[in-house]
């Protein structure tokens, strides 16, 4: 019951995290180029949304999810018909092909995911092998590293539960949890 809650909590996280970051990238894009320190890589946009500061966004294709964001290198180069991603580091959510309201932030964070969705990962490798497990929060090096297929778990703390693959409804704090 408790991780139910969690569930539901994760996802106004989720979003309200989505809303924080993309102010501060959109901050930090008008001071950059008012200043001059701007990159001189073009921003990618299309008219569903998305956003990539990619040399290569998503691959080199146009998805037809709407409002994903990619920061970093080689992220989401898979995105089909995926909404309301937010990848940043990486090979961040780099095989999301339909999976939604997802966020990897770091290297590898959410690298094999495919449709599983309302997933946070802060961290390398956090959440690295989950595909289609949905509702989970990893936060730290290799959290649920080995998911796949977990769903509503939560690890705070490095590599907490790391072994974790099918599990759900799980609570682990601390590093090693």
């Amino acid at each position: 019951m408790g991780c139910a809650i969690l569930r539901v909590g994760g996802v106004v996280v989720l979003r309200r995290f989505a809303v924080v970051l993309l102010g501060v990238l959109g901050a930090w894009l008008l001071v950059g180029a008012a200043t001059g320190a701007a990159s001189t890589t073009p921003v990618y946009y299309d008219s569903f949304g998305n956003v990539s500061t990619d040399p290569t966004p998503f691959g080199g294709h146009s998805p037809e999810g709407a409002n994903n964001l990619e920061l970093g290198i080689d992220g989401l180069q898979n995105l089909n018909d995926g909404l309301d991603n937010i990848s940043a580091g990486v090979l961040a959510l780099e095989d999301d092909t339909n999976g939604s309201e997802n966020i990897g932030l770091g290297l590898d964070a959410l690298a094999d995911n495919t449709t599983g969705y309302s997933n946070v990962a802060v961290g390398s490798e956090a959440m690295l092998y989950n595909q289609t497990g949905s509702g989970n929060v990893a936060l730290g090096l290799s959290a649920l590293g080995e998911n796949t297929v977990g769903s509503d778990n939560f690890a705070a703390g490095d590599s907490a539960l790391h072994s974790n693959s099918t599990g759900q409804d799980t609570l682990a704090i601390g590093r090693l949890a």
